[in-house]
């Protein structure tokens, strides 16, 4: 049996620095499924993620089955599934088990996150714009100087995102719930009390 932890929430909730975390405290492989296609050289995936839309899920379930291919035992995937398409491919998929986490973030929360998110050039680690003004600041992951902003990480883009999880993506946490597999955490906690939920919920998930 192999183990999929989801870790689903809006842009911007933590689900990526947690994903980090996770990995190296319990050395479980992480893919972020928006890198992944942000990576991707295809001109008709870019305009949907520059545009702030959805990936086509057929795209997105093609990737997730290639990784799901390759795993030994358990992996950490931030971001999937985001519809109800990609729900059920997975639930359906054979010899899955899935451990759905949910980051809440209320709305105001997360614009205050967004607007002041900037990642790492090399490694995409992800911080606050506020260590530049600590001056001569090198990424704690990989020690790199240089930084750059998401070119979908501002309002109008947010908007959409925000209307497209309600729509697409919490159908899929309410089918988790019925299925009472749902974790839900509250994304306001600081990083390394949540970091501390998460890895008890995962460690009672994988033996």
């Amino acid at each position: 049996m192999k183990r999929i932890i989801s870790f689903l929430g809006l842009p911007g909730s933590g689900k990526g620095t947690q994903a980090a975390l996770v990995t190296k405290k319990l050395g479980i492989p992480s893919y972020s499924i928006g890198q992944v296609l942000r990576d991707v050289d295809d001109p008709v995936v870019k305009k949907y993620i520059e545009a702030g839309l959805i990936v086509p899920d057929n795209v997105v379930n093609k990737v997730v089955e290639d990784l799901m291919k390759s795993l030994d035992n358990a992996c950490l995937l931030d971001g999937y599934p985001r519809s109800m398409s990609q729900a059920k491919f997975l639930h359906d998929a054979p010899n899955i088990d899935v451990l759905p986490i949910y980051f809440k973030l209320d709305e105001e929360e997360l614009l205050d996150r967004i607007s002041s998110r900037i990642q790492c050039s090399e490694c995409d680690s992800i911080y606050n714009d506020d260590i530049l003004d600590e001056g001569d600041f090198s990424c704690q992951n990989c020690g790199a100087k240089e930084y750059y902003r998401r070119k979908d990480d501002n309002k109008e883009i947010l908007a959409v995102r925000i209307e497209q999880f309600k729509t697409n993506t919490v159908p899929v946490l309410d089918f988790y719930e019925s299925k009472n597999l749902l974790h839900t955490l509250d994304a306001k906690l600081s990083i390394g009390a949540l970091k501390k939920d998460i890895v008890q919920i995962i460690e009672e998930f994988i033996p």
